[in-house]
């Protein structure tokens, strides 16, 4: 983090790249477990529709299932949290 006079800059090197804030808030919710009223905190902070960052969890898990997949060798699969696995299906459910 770099806080310069009134504004807060979060640095992400995972990624070499300029994302959207929505999906970056979202990711950090969802990686730290945060609940709704810390993520309207956020969104206040932000200044970023809570309407927008909730509209990225749903591929933040999607992500997060897939790079376990990926991970994780076919016969450990069944370690990936069976919420998550929920939530996945029902992302790719209502888009199909």
């Amino acid at each position: 983090m770099i806080i310069n006079k009134n504004k807060l800059f979060i640095l992400d090197w995972d990624y070499s790249l300029i994302s959207c804030i929505g999906y970056e808030i979202a990711m950090f919710a969802y990686l730290e477990k945060l609940n709704q009223v810390q993520i309207k905190k956020l969104s206040k902070i932000f200044r970023i529709s809570i309407d927008e960052i909730i509209h990225y969890l749903p591929i933040c898990h999607l992500l997060d299932y897939l790079y376990k997949k990926v991970l994780l060798k076919e016969e450990l699969i069944k370690v990936i949290d069976k919420k998550l696995i929920r939530e996945v299906n029902n992302f790719i459910g209502n888009i199909l």
